[in-house]
């Protein structure tokens, strides 16, 4: 069975009035959490590829795409490979310098802005 079918099938019997089984349920909130992992890793690797190479957030994606048909390896295993491995390769000193001003100061940029710090 699908995520998508259970999905169907507990909203479906919700709507009439049944109620869903608690496995039925549980296995549906299961797979979500799996799914919410793998795409926050995916997510995590795009951000590294977009802070070392300068892309964008969708050449991030296709270049992740392309690494995982080359090697015959699964997307979501690639990216978190990668983010498993982060901390094997250290910022130069001046991109931390660099970095740290950027995080000393960034909060003036927002209340200038108005943009929403709250996430």
């Amino acid at each position: 069975m699908t995520l998508e079918s259970e999905t169907c099938s507990a909203s479906a019997e919700f709507r009439d009035g049944g109620e869903v089984p608690q496995d039925c349920g549980q296995s549906t909130l299961d797979r979500i959490a799996e799914v919410v992992e793998q795409r926050m890793l995916i997510e995590q690797a795009k951000g590294v590829l977009r802070f070392v190479y300068q892309l964008d957030d969708q050449r991030a994606f296709d270049l992740l795409v392309w690494r995982s048909q080359v090697t015959n390896t699964k997307l979501r295993d690639l990216a978190a490979a990668l983010c498993e491995k982060l901390d094997t390769v250290a910022p130069s000193s001046d991109t931390r310098a660099r970095f740290d001003q950027l995080l000393s100061t960034i909060h003036e940029g927002v209340a200038s802005t108005g943009i929403d710090a709250g996430v």
